[in-house]
């Protein structure tokens, strides 16, 4: 799927997990929102981690939502801790170090980082910059599908 440049640079806020990648080289946090020292999780190592598995994600502890990355390399189905379903494509923006989601009536984008309080989900702005909105931390990875579909009613 071809999305043009500007599409996927709307940042819809803080709704839909999505991941963010760039150096290995620890970045000072210019506001007190971010972690102090963090690490941009390289690409080829998040999707090891990710591809084929769900990611379950929480705010200040609160489950938030999870996340399944399809073995396709593309394909996402996110849940909200709410149960809304969103199933899309994401891809990685390297002009802002940023995976960004594309859902199908909006674009969310996100950096991934670790911590010393482990994995953190970043929203960033169109240029990169972090909204500074609620850090998302990554509570579990496991090899188990997720699938949005109606609900079983028998």
């Amino acid at each position: 799927m071809q999305v043009s440049d500007q599409r996927l640079c709307t940042t819809i806020g803080g709704t839909i997990l999505a991941i963010a990648l760039a150096s290995a080289t620890p970045i000072a946090a210019q506001d007190s929102k971010l972690p102090a020292v963090m690490r941009d999780i390289p690409v080829a190592e998040w999707i090891q981690r990710a591809i084929g598995r769900t990611v379950y994600y929480s705010i200040d502890g609160t489950p938030f939502g999870r996340e399944y990355y399809a073995p396709d390399g593309r394909s996402v189905v996110f849940q909200h801790a709410s149960g809304t379903c969103l199933e899309g494509e994401w891809t990685y923006r390297e002009d802002i170090t940023a995976y960004c989601y594309i859902w199908p009536n909006s674009v969310s984008c996100f950096r991934h980082v670790e911590t010393d309080d482990g994995v953190q989900i970043l929203n960033v702005e169109a240029d990169g910059s972090p909204t500074l909105q609620s850090v998302q931390s990554v509570e579990q990875i496991v090899t188990i599908p997720l699938s949005c579909g109606p609900a079983v009613t028998s």
